[in-house]
Protein backbone atom coordinates (compact mmCIF):
# COMPACT_ATOMS: atom_id res chain seq x y z
CA UNK A 1 0.00 0.00 0.00
CA UNK A 2 2.93 2.32 -0.59
CA UNK A 3 1.59 5.70 -1.53
CA UNK A 4 -1.90 4.93 -0.29
CA UNK A 5 -3.67 8.11 0.79
CA UNK A 6 -6.68 8.14 3.07
CA UNK A 7 -9.36 10.78 2.72
CA UNK A 8 -11.11 11.74 5.95
CA UNK A 9 -14.73 12.80 6.19
CA UNK A 10 -15.61 14.76 9.32
CA UNK A 11 -19.16 15.98 8.78
CA UNK A 12 -20.79 12.86 10.21
CA UNK A 13 -23.03 13.06 13.28
CA UNK A 14 -22.50 9.39 14.16
CA UNK A 15 -18.81 8.86 13.35
CA UNK A 16 -15.80 10.36 15.14
CA UNK A 17 -13.73 9.60 12.05
CA UNK A 18 -14.57 8.20 8.64
CA UNK A 19 -11.74 7.43 6.21
CA UNK A 20 -11.48 5.90 2.76
CA UNK A 21 -8.63 4.94 0.44
CA UNK A 22 -8.46 3.45 -3.03
CA UNK A 23 -5.99 0.55 -3.07
CA UNK A 24 -6.32 -0.32 -6.74
CA UNK A 25 -8.66 0.35 -9.63
CA UNK A 26 -11.17 -2.17 -8.25
CA UNK A 27 -10.46 -2.20 -4.47
CA UNK A 28 -11.15 0.31 -1.71
CA UNK A 29 -10.78 0.28 2.07
CA UNK A 30 -12.99 2.11 4.58
CA UNK A 31 -12.27 2.72 8.27
CA UNK A 32 -14.61 4.45 10.71
CA UNK A 33 -14.90 5.13 14.44
CA UNK A 34 -18.33 5.32 16.02
CA UNK A 35 -18.99 8.27 18.36
CA UNK A 36 -21.34 6.55 20.80
CA UNK A 37 -20.19 2.92 20.78
CA UNK A 38 -16.77 1.31 21.30
CA UNK A 39 -16.64 0.30 17.66
CA UNK A 40 -14.03 0.62 14.93
CA UNK A 41 -15.16 -0.69 11.55
CA UNK A 42 -12.73 -1.87 8.87
CA UNK A 43 -14.22 -2.65 5.46
CA UNK A 44 -12.82 -3.64 2.09
CA UNK A 45 -14.77 -3.69 -1.14
CA UNK A 46 -14.17 -4.42 -4.79
CA UNK A 47 -16.43 -4.73 -7.79
CA UNK A 48 -17.92 -8.05 -6.69
CA UNK A 49 -17.30 -8.49 -2.95
CA UNK A 50 -17.18 -6.64 0.34
CA UNK A 51 -16.25 -7.58 3.88
CA UNK A 52 -16.37 -5.81 7.22
CA UNK A 53 -14.67 -6.42 10.55
CA UNK A 54 -15.68 -4.69 13.77
CA UNK A 55 -13.24 -4.10 16.63
CA UNK A 56 -13.22 -2.35 19.98
CA UNK A 57 -10.77 0.53 20.29
CA UNK A 58 -8.47 -1.68 22.37
CA UNK A 59 -8.54 -4.46 19.76
CA UNK A 60 -7.91 -1.97 16.94
CA UNK A 61 -4.84 -0.60 18.75
CA UNK A 62 -3.46 -4.11 19.34
CA UNK A 63 -4.02 -5.09 15.70
CA UNK A 64 -2.47 -1.85 14.43
CA UNK A 65 0.58 -2.44 16.64
CA UNK A 66 1.04 -5.96 15.28
CA UNK A 67 0.53 -4.83 11.68
CA UNK A 68 3.24 -2.19 12.10
CA UNK A 69 5.58 -4.72 13.75
CA UNK A 70 5.05 -7.13 10.85
CA UNK A 71 5.68 -4.40 8.28
CA UNK A 72 8.88 -3.37 10.10
CA UNK A 73 10.09 -7.00 10.29
CA UNK A 74 9.41 -7.52 6.60
CA UNK A 75 11.23 -4.31 5.66
CA UNK A 76 14.19 -5.24 7.87
CA UNK A 77 14.49 -8.67 6.20
CA UNK A 78 14.37 -7.19 2.72
CA UNK A 79 17.76 -5.59 3.38
CA UNK A 80 19.30 -8.88 4.64
CA UNK A 81 20.59 -11.42 2.13
CA UNK A 82 18.81 -14.83 2.30
CA UNK A 83 22.07 -16.50 3.36
CA UNK A 84 22.28 -14.17 6.41
CA UNK A 85 18.76 -14.88 7.68
CA UNK A 86 18.57 -16.97 10.82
Amino acid sequence: MAGTTFTQYTDSKTLARDSQAVLSEQRSVFISADIKRDRIAFSMADDAHSSQMIFTAEQARAIATELLACADARDALRTVKPSQRG
